[in-house]
């Protein structure tokens, strides 16, 4: 009899304990947006005959309720830490650490999204470049991993197996070698971009063998944008991770720099200190993700322009560019369509540069 009692207790005590849940779940103010995670939360679905018969009200109503669970960040960062330092666990979600830094696991190469960046490139090369521009570069940013090494036995993708796909299929272009002048120092530990303050060495060597200058930023500083940065790849993880301080570079020319639009209408600049303050601080440099951007220096009068085929990666390394160029154009053809760029990018008589990321080259179907 009395264990009777006892275990009627515990079922109520088992049942408040849920129906407290349940109604805190559906009292509690819901988030639109995770900041640690950098994307909009699921709402709750419209319910009707169509959503019910169609089978998206279940789905979504799924998606709504993991997202608008009460105290669900707090609950994502315990089960991560369990995760990785209880049951030792390599990586969460896709990202490991290494040497303190998290670095995304991308191996093994997708040889065939390799393929098909490259036919990308030679497709544009072919429709819009052959008779008309200058020279054609192109050149790789590397990942974390290439530096951090493997990393508690994470894998690292073939790089020259990459690089071989690249050759064969851009034998239109120079390539410039990135990885000898970049180091593990030059990334943040908790994003995978690289730090703007840290490219001087990198925007040199792409200059120079681009026939530009190798001696651009003789002079420049080194401006605190974010005390604490709390990169992508801490919120992916869910692991607490110290944040760092966001640094962005400017000088006489990225102070005067004109930047527009694709449509010729004024931007922010060089520097969108407003996006600083944002969902995702690394936005300030060029203003995040746009189609077509074009940086003007008023104080540079060699008749040189570059136009860059870039991924986010281009953002903080264009700036510091502008020295040797009057003119340069960033492209970004995850945006808009690579057939409609002759509407908005001149390339008479400019030097072109493919800049991508091994990130992206590696699940470049992206690429339009």
């Amino acid at each position: 009899m009395q264990k009777t009692v006892k275990n009627k207790l515990g079922v109520f005590f088992i049942g408040g304990v849920f129906f407290l849940l349940a109604l805190a779940n559906v009292l509690s103010p819901k988030a639109e947006i995770s900041i640690s995670e950098r994307r909009k939360l699921a709402g709750l679905p419209k319910l009707n005959l169509q959503t019910l018969a169609n089978g998206s009200f279940a789905g979504n109503f799924e998606s709504y309720a993991m997202d608008s669970f009460v105290g669900r960040e707090h609950f994502r960062k315990m089960q991560s830490v369990l995760l990785y330092y209880g049951l030792g666990n390599r990586d969460i979600h896709g990202i490991y650490l290494s040497r303190g830094y998290g670095a995304e696991i991308i191996s093994p190469l997708k040889e065939s999204s390799v393929v098909y960046g490259a036919g990308k490139f030679r497709e544009i090369y072919e429709r819009d470049l052959k008779d008309t521009a200058g020279k054609v570069y192109y050149s790789v940013v590397f990942d974390k991993g290439y530096y951090a090494g493997e990393g508690l036995g994470s894998p690292i993708p073939d790089y020259g197996r990459m690089f071989d796909i690249l050759k064969e299929n851009l034998d239109f272009a120079s390539c410039l070698d990135l990885s000898k002048v970049l180091s593990l120092e030059c990334y943040y530990r908790t994003d995978p971009h690289w730090r703007q303050e840290k490219l001087a060495g990198a925007a040199r060597f792409l200059a120079g063998e681009m026939g530009a200058s190798g001696n651009i930023l003789q002079e420049y500083n080194s401006v605190l944008a974010a005390p604490l940065f709390h990169g992508a790849y801490e919120g992916r993880m869910g692991l607490p991770m110290k944040g760092e301080p966001l640094f962005y570079v400017t000088n006489e020319a990225i102070e005067n720099c004109v930047v527009t639009d694709a449509f010729g209408e004024r931007m922010p600049g060089a520097v969108d200190l407003k996006k600083a303050e944002g969902l995702d601080p690394y936005e300030l440099f060029l203003s995040g993700s746009q189609p077509v951007i074009t940086m003007e220096n008023p104080l540079c009068k060699n008749g040189k322009r570059l136009v860059l085929f870039r991924d986010s990666f281009g953002s903080s390394l264009a700036p510091l560019l502008l020295e040797a160029y009057e003119r340069i154009t960033l492209v970004d053809i995850r945006y808009v369509k690579s057939q409609l760029l002759k509407e908005y990018v001149d390339f008479e008589g400019a030097d072109v540069l493919f800049l991508y990321s091994v990130l992206v080259l590696n699940d470049s179907f992206s690429l339009n």
